[in-house]
């Protein structure tokens, strides 16, 4: 299931691959999101009212998309090494498309009552070629365009030698991702005039997030796990901490403490579930059956939870049930839904995405190769 080489990298056998704590970890950081738009933000509204003692912990579930981006770097690095362009490309489109085309429809469905079609098309459009500046049908997709950004960053590297020097891209930018937030720290701390200025625009500016130096540490963070590279590793946990710590000063009126508690958490069991991954398999196997499944919805309830979800929450609310409750049922609503996605649509079609791009690369490659003879 799980070894290292000589020089401390993290050997996955391509039948054995699942680390059974990032799978939980995973689910966690998916439901963390989910009581974080569905309690705290609601599309804008603000906390239920019903919920002021929750709001204190549920105000922190953004986190869970970092945490996201450290699987995520931690994944596409194993991934990525030895891969062909071909495989990753069909692996990576496979794993995503399926999902967005159903989500996106089940969400439009919701959409299409309190907008018009012209501009519920405008974002199904702009959703399923992932633009970074949307609008898409949830906002929650703009993860997804970083993400993208990133396989698209990975990709070049495995076209140009298969990967071999991946690791030594990601690090290079995780370096740079995190001279930016030291950067935004130290002008923070002695204000430069114009820069200072200049560095909060950056922070929030999409054009900025799109180049990956805002969330590049966290890819990185998630590959020097991979790699057990010590070294680098503190150096982006130290970017990690300044970014964050930048976060939770947009929601000033709740304690900082909140999400460094669960990063450091999540960190730490991510480490911990690597070194005991053998013992859980051998020992529990249910368990990483268990997590198999909770890792399977992770991707499909993060789609189908924000504006579906807040739309039954609403709805409830008209129905004169109380904010308690309304939550209940739409929390519960959206998970059962993702786990109908995952369960009985996602993996069947992303066997048949990977058919089909594989019939479809095999033609064209066919078509090149006759070309080449007939020249």
């Amino acid at each position: 299931m799980i070894d290292r080489d000589k020089s401390g990298t993290i050997e996955l056998s391509r039948t054995g691959s699942q680390i059974v704590g990032i799978d939980l970890l995973r689910f966690f950081a998916s439901a963390f999101v989910v009581l974080f738009h569905l309690q705290f933000w609601r599309n804008g509204l603000g906390p239920a009212s019903g919920f002021a003692g929750l709001s204190n912990i549920a105000w922190a579930g953004w986190i869970g998309v970092q945490i996201f981006f450290v699987i995520s770097g931690f994944v596409i690095t194993f991934s990525a090494e030895g891969s062909s362009a071909s495989k990753f490309l069909i692996g990576r489109f496979s794993r995503l498309f399926p999902s967005i085309f159903l989500c996106t429809a089940l969400t439009s469905v919701v959409l299409i009552q309190s907008e018009s079609l012209g501009s519920v098309l405008n974002k199904i459009f702009k959703t399923l070629i992932l633009w970074p500046y949307g609008p898409s049908v949830d906002v929650v997709y703009w993860t997804l365009s970083i993400e993208i950004i990133f396989y698209g960053f990975v990709f070049v590297f495995i076209l140009w030698d298969r990967g071999r020097n991946i690791y030594n891209a990601i690090r290079i930018l995780g370096l740079v991702s995190v001279m930016f937030w030291i950067l935004r720290l130290t002008f923070s701390l002695f204000y430069v005039h114009g820069l200072s200025e200049i560095l909060l625009k950056l922070e929030f500016s999409k054009a900025f997030q799109v180049t990956l130096l805002y969330h590049g540490l966290y890819f990185a963070l998630g590959a020097a796990f991979f790699k057990r590279d010590w070294h680098w590793a503190p150096i982006f946990l130290i970017g990690a901490f300044i970014e964050l710590h930048f976060r939770a000063q947009q929601f000033s009126q709740y304690s900082p403490a909140t999400p460094m508690v669960v990063w450091v958490s999540s960190i730490a069991f991510i480490l911990f579930s690597i070194n005991i991954n053998n013992l859980i398999h051998n020992k529990t196997p249910w368990l990483a059956i268990i997590a198999r499944r909770l890792g399977m919805l992770t991707y499909p309830l993060y789609l189908i939870h924000n504006e579906i979800g807040v739309f039954v929450e609403k709805k409830g609310s008209s129905f004169g049930l109380d904010d308690r409750t309304a939550f209940a049922v739409s929390f519960v609503g959206v998970i059962l839904l993702g786990s109908a996605i995952a369960f009985a649509y996602e993996q069947k079609m992303q066997i048949v995405f990977k058919k089909a791009l594989g019939a479809l690369l095999k033609r064209v490659q066919d078509v090149r190769n006759a070309r080449a003879r007939a020249a």
